[in-house]
């Protein structure tokens, strides 16, 4: 079976797609959320700590550089630094999963596994289990297979 899933360069991802979501090396709504934390603080006298939280929200928003790693679409995903080449990503489109698993790994980064339809399989790092086992599980039509693994099944 012929499947429209690829590795292709940045610059020729199809245009006109509604985007639902990403997700991000930088939590940016963690770090709003410790800056009004300490500010809160500050307000209640607690001075050194409301201040050194507002001082490490603030480097991590401003200095620290936030990567995309995965932009959800209407018919598609794009998974962003799969190999050494910044201006490649993988296109893999909604239709073409047949079943797809997290793989739990207590070293490193948990794992998504895709098969596709043509019997291929491709593996991302993945960051945020719960927001892209949401996405997979509603837009993902074919797939099979939904579950959290700690062993290399598929």
């Amino acid at each position: 079976m012929s499947v429209r899933s690829k590795m292709l360069k940045i610059r020729n991802l199809p245009k006109g797609h509604r985007r639902l979501g990403s997700i991000n090396t930088k939590p940016i709504d963690l770090f709003i959320a410790v800056l009004a934390f300490g500010v809160v603080l500050i307000a209640v006298k607690s001075l050194f700590i409301g201040t050194f939280l507002i001082a490490f929200s603030l480097y991590n928003i401003l200095f620290i550089r936030g990567d995309c790693l995965a932009e959800f679409y209407d018919d598609f995903v794009v998974f962003y630094h799969v190999n050494s080449h910044k201006d490649e990503c993988y296109l893999v489109f909604w239709e073409d999963i047949d079943k797809w698993q997290v793989l739990k790994n207590r070293k490193h980064y948990d794992e998504l596994i895709i098969g596709l339809k043509n019997n291929t399989i491709v593996r991302f790092p993945c960051v945020s289990k719960i927001k892209l086992a949401r996405y997979f599980r509603r837009y993902a039509q074919g797939s099979t297979r939904e579950d959290v693994v700690t062993s290399k099944t598929m």
